[in-house]
This record gives C-alpha cells, structure tokens and sequence, in this order.
C-alpha cells in the first residue's frame, strides 16, 4: 500500500488536487452530491454507480439532457487490458441464525427471477439474456459499457476486519487529498495502523 501501483495512484490523486483540477468540495461529497455536481453541468466528470444514468437523462433534474455519457475507465499507457474497475456488488444472503431460511430462499429466488428483474431494466439485471435483451437496451442504451465493466472487475480483497481496514484508508486517503500529509506519509501510516490491526488479533 506503502510503494509500487497503489503509492502512484494516490500521487496521481493528489496531484489532480494540488492543480486545482477536482472539485475541493469532493472531499465531503457523498455519492449524489457528486452526481448532482455533474448533472447541473458544475463538473466534468463523475465516477459512480449505476443510477446516475437516468438523473442525467431526466429534463426535471438534469442540466445535461443528451450531452452525458457512460464510459469505462481510462487506464495508463501501456496497460493490457480495457479498462479495470472494483465491484460493489450488493448480494442476498442468508444468516446463519435465521429462523425462516425456507422463505428466505424463496425470497431470494423471487427477488432475482427473470420476470422480476426485467421489472427493473434501469438498472443491471443479473440474466444474461436480459442484459442483451432489445428492451434493456431500449431502457438504458449504456448496458453495453457496464458489461464491458462486469468483464473487467476486480472484486475487493478479502481480508480480515475488512471494515476496520477500510476505515483506516479512507482516513489517510482523504489526509493525503486534503493536503494534510504527503501521498508517502499518509501511506505509511495507513501500511502502521493496518499491521497494528492485525497484530492485535
């Protein structure tokens, strides 16, 4: 976290904030603050989830009607691959400690059949056949560059206290871009507090 890829991504964010080329009030955005900043055609640019495809379509909201786009990620000169994305699937499960595991399934079955899914063609549905469907592409004409996304995903690492972690850095992450530390400081003390984590366990 400290050296190689992920010291060079963190300069290269906040390199974009040292010359002014982010909005300074992204460091406090949740994501449709972020959306509604590049919906009212403030920003340029809008890296999010799925759901902002139809705020940016929609005349009551939007200041962008027809002139945004969905695209994959850029990525550096002289990488192999297309693009690169994280997922942030949001899957059913059910507990352990479930008194209702029967209806539970059965819910879950419900919920991701074919018939209910093509109820919902603004988002991502999960069959195949309805990605590719003329009535998926009719409802959000950019389906083909999330398949294009879903081909190229990185699912987040497992690993333990994941939430602890995560919390470790998004607070040096954001020291680093609110100019408070340097990129390799903050990584630092990001690579200490997560090995301090681990050797309490």
């Amino acid at each position: 976290m400290n050296q190689g890829g992920a010291l060079k991504a963190l300069e290269f964010m906040r390199k974009t904030v040292d010359l002014g080329l982010v909005d300074p009030n992204s460091l406090t955005a949740d994501e449709p603050t972020a959306m509604n900043a590049f919906i009212s055609g403030n920003a340029a640019f809008n890296t999010n989830w799925t759901f902002v495809y139809g705020n940016m379509n929609n005349p009551k909201d939007s200041k962008i009607v027809g002139e945004g786009q969905v695209t994959t990620f850029p990525v550096a000169s002289g990488t192999n691959q297309a693009s690169a994305s994280v997922s942030g699937f949001q899957g059913l499960a059910i507990m352990a400690n479930s008194k209702h595991p029967n209806a539970a399934w059965k819910w879950i079955q419900f919920a991701t059949s074919n018939a209910i899914q093509a109820q919902h063609l603004d988002e991502m549905p999960i069959w195949t056949s309805l990605q590719k469907s003329p009535a998926a592409l009719k409802a959000n004409p950019a389906i083909s560059v999330y398949t294009v996304n879903l081909d190229n995903v990185y699912n987040r690492p497992l690993v333990p206290d994941y939430m602890q972690v995560s919390t470790i850095i998004q607070k040096y992450v954001h020291a680093v871009l609110a100019q408070e530390m340097s990129p390799q400081a903050g990584a630092d003390a990001m690579v200490k507090d997560i090995k301090a984590l681990n050797n309490s366990r």
